[in-house]
């Protein structure tokens, strides 16, 4: 299934999506390094599901901070909830920008 997915990408179709595996422990990208062959592909694996892991905890997190938001609740004056929008869904934020959003 991956072997298809690289052709069909190759071929010019859908776009590049970046797999999380930088997001892995240290420790298991340097046993990449000791690995040839099937051994390699094993560890390059582990580092992908491993990875994976560390997105979903980031991605549930950010749930959890997005539900704590809304439930701030929005009166007139308050630009709270916005404020939390704002910073959950931009990658770098500076006084300028939410103060601008």
């Amino acid at each position: 299934m991956f072997l298809a997915a690289c052709l069909w990408r190759q071929a010019g179709f859908g776009r590049d999506v970046p797999l999380p595996f930088w997001s892995a422990p240290a420790q298991l990208h340097h046993r990449l390094t000791l690995q040839v062959g099937t051994a390699w592909l094993a560890a390059f694996l582990a580092c992908v599901a491993a990875a994976a892991r560390a997105a979903r905890n980031e991605l549930a997190g950010l749930q959890r901070a997005e539900a704590a938001g809304i439930a701030l609740g929005r009166t007139a004056r308050s630009h709270l909830p916005h404020a939390v929008d704002h910073v959950l869904r931009t990658p770098v934020v500076t006084t300028r920008t939410l103060a601008d959003s």
